[in-house]
Formats: structure tokens, sequence, C-alpha cells
């Protein structure tokens, strides 16, 4: 007679862990199935769970409910936002008894990102299904395997596994791992205006010839710093007037605040580079063909080569970020701070306190609470 498939449950928020567990959802569950030596299928889903006041995602009070519903061996979700134990960023969570496992997507760091996420994935699985096993945790340390990562199980939780970052550039990772979950070129298309603004600012110098003579004396160092200055004074501007700066609240600490806004920085100021340099091409290749060299020359009064391009091209592009700053005004407020995690943070809480005032709700009208209400741990 042939075995049961098992089941496993892989839930995803929207952006990067959603493309990840899509990515690698078939090579889990035959890596899982090799292991076992059963059939396994993984099933995607998308949803994104509350926050709870401590800042945390208590999937362990949703994983029965969860795995009831869908009628899953285990869920693991794939959450983008950080979190800490014990001040050390979370890399993943473990809870045997009730089947389920969450990973930090943004702490898994740079690159290979669903190379390192699927061994990780594996070795959570099997730990949960084999719990019962004593190899079930040296599954866990050799999905792991050598690296600044510790296991730490918990002593006033039973069955709870913590997986955490260290070493000193823990944080570092982290904050890597951040702005790739913002993914900085998805915030281009919001920044229509600005934009639009760049191009007809930079324009206007390649057109009317005005910027020529003043780029070309410019030495390439003084060239960078303008174009530096530019980007930050642009990037600034798009922080405080979408109003990104994730100010003091009573819910984050100081130190996740500071996380929050230095990713902010980081996001922005990519988006803003990437900006910049499409627009550098864009007046260099409008400058060669608008501009004559014999025009070029009349104006600087000697011959016109690539480097004068170049250097009207830079200064154009310089001049069109900071008209930017003007066009930044136009565009939606709430599609620009959509790619930040503080965005996502409130937007987490505001879940929770209303599934809270859901609750509320029908306790007032003497209505069962269903399976979420019980907490673990």
């Amino acid at each position: 007679m042939r075995s049961r498939t098992r089941k496993i449950g892989l839930l995803a928020d929207l952006g990067a862990p959603e493309t990840i567990a899509s990515r690698i959802a078939d090579a889990v569950a035959a890596r899982v199935s090799q292991c076992l030596g059963e059939e396994t299928d993984v099933e995607v889903g998308r949803e994104t769970l509350p926050l709870s006041p401590d800042g945390s995602v208590h999937l362990a009070e949703r994983a029965p409910a969860l795995r009831r519903r869908h009628e899953w061996d285990c869920v693991v979700y794939l959450s983008d936002l950080p979190d800490f134990v014990d001040g050390r960023p979370l890399l993943a969570e473990a809870a045997h008894a009730e089947r389920c496992a969450q990973v930090t997507v943004p702490a898994m760091g740079g690159l290979p990102l669903a190379a390192r996420t699927r061994d990780l994935l594996v070795g959570l699985i099997l730990a949960i299904l084999q719990s019962d096993q004593r190899h079930g945790e040296g599954t866990l340390e050799e999905a792991l395997g050598a690296g600044h990562r510790r296991v730490m199980p918990s002593p006033d939780r039973s069955g709870l596994t913590t997986v955490v970052l260290e070493g000193r550039l823990r944080t570092v990772r982290l904050l890597g791992g951040m702005v790739r979950s913002n993914r900085p070129g998805r915030l281009l298309p919001a920044l229509t205006g600005c934009i639009a603004a760049a191009v007809g600012a930079g324009a206007f110098g390649v057109f009317y010839g005005t910027l020529a003579p003043v780029a070309d004396p410019l030495s390439l160092w003084r060239l960078g710093v303008i174009a530096l200055l530019a980007g930050a004074i642009l990037t600034v501007w798009l922080i405080v007037r979408n109003r990104l700066w994730n100010s003091a609240s009573p819910s984050r600490r100081s130190s996740e605040r500071r996380l929050d806004n230095a990713a902010t920085v980081l996001t922005v100021g990519f988006s803003v580079a990437m900006l910049y340099i499409v627009l550098a091409v864009l007046m260099l290749l409008l400058s060669v063909t608008v501009l004559d060299p014999v025009y070029l020359h009349n104006e600087l009064l000697h011959p016109a080569g690539a480097m004068e391009y170049v250097k009207l091209a830079w200064l154009s592009a310089s001049m069109g970020a900071l008209a930017g700053s003007l066009g930044a005004n136009f565009d939606d407020e709430s599609a620009v701070r959509s790619a930040t995690f503080s965005r996502r943070y409130d937007e987490r809480r505001r879940l929770f306190d209303q599934e809270s005032d859901d609750q509320s709700s029908r306790e007032s009208r003497g209505e069962s609470g269903g399976d979420g209400d019980r907490r673990s741990g």
C-alpha cells in the first residue's frame, strides 16, 4: 500500500520571501523526500502574519490552526521583517511540538540567497519531522554549515530551537539583507515625477549648451564631488518628503529603529545611484546626438573629444538630480513608503490590532475565538 504523501506548508511574505519560496519549493521537496525516503510535497502560500506588541510573529500560536486548515504536516514561514533574540539577529526559529518554523529572510544576507534559504529550510523541516529522533538537531547543524551562526535550544520553552547570527559582522550582514529585501530598484517606478524633472533639467543643459563651458574646466574629482552632493541632496529630500525616517516609538527599540533608518538610507541611496547612472548615460547619448563637435569647438575654443562629452553629460546628470528633488513633490508618497521596513512594520501592527478588535467583538457577542486562541510558551 502506498504511503501518504507528506505535505509541507511554505508561507511567505510579499516581495523577496515569496519570490524565494516559489523558486526553491520543488528543490526543498526533492531534498526532504530523499532524506526521509518518502514522498513529500511543498505547497507555497502567500500570507502575511501580524506582529504582536513585542514586535515578533508568534507562529506557534497560529500553526495548529494553519496545519489543520491546509492538512499540512508542518508549516514554515518566510518573513521579511528582522527580529532579535538577546540582541542578536534571529535567523530561524523552530517549535517542534507545534511542527512549525520561521525564517527571517533579511538575516540570510546576500548571495546566494536562494541556495542558503533552501538548505536552511531542509534542515528545519527535517529537524521538526525527526524531532523524536536523535539526529533531528544534527540535521539542522549540518544545514547551517560553517559560519557565524549558533543554535540555541531554549531552556524555558520546551521544544523551541532558535538560530541566531554571531560574529562582529552580524549586523552588517542583517543590514545587507534588509536592503536586499527592500529591493531598491522597485523604488524607481514610484519616482515618475522625480525622473521626469531630472531628465528635463539635464536635457535643458545639453540642448542649449549652457553647461558645456562650465563642465569643461572641471576636473574629474570635482565632478565626482558634485555628483555625490547632488545624490545626497536628492536622497535626503526623498526621505524627508515621504516621511521615511523612523522616529522614536514606544513599540520599537532604539537599536531596531537605527537599523531601520540605516536600511532606509541605503535603499534610497542605491535607488538614487541607479537613477543617476541611467540619467548620465541618457545625457551622454543625448549630447553626442544633439551637439556637433564643431559647435562644441566654438563654445569651448578648443577641439572637442570624448572627454568633453563625458563631462557635459556628467554635470547635466548632476543638475538633473537636483531638479529631481522638485519633481519628487508630485510622486505618490504611499508608493515610495512601501519600499521601507518601517511602513511594513506599521502595517503588521495594524493587522494585529485589527485581529484583536475582531476577537474582542466576538467575545462580547459570546462567540468562540477559534483554534488560534491557544498560546504556546
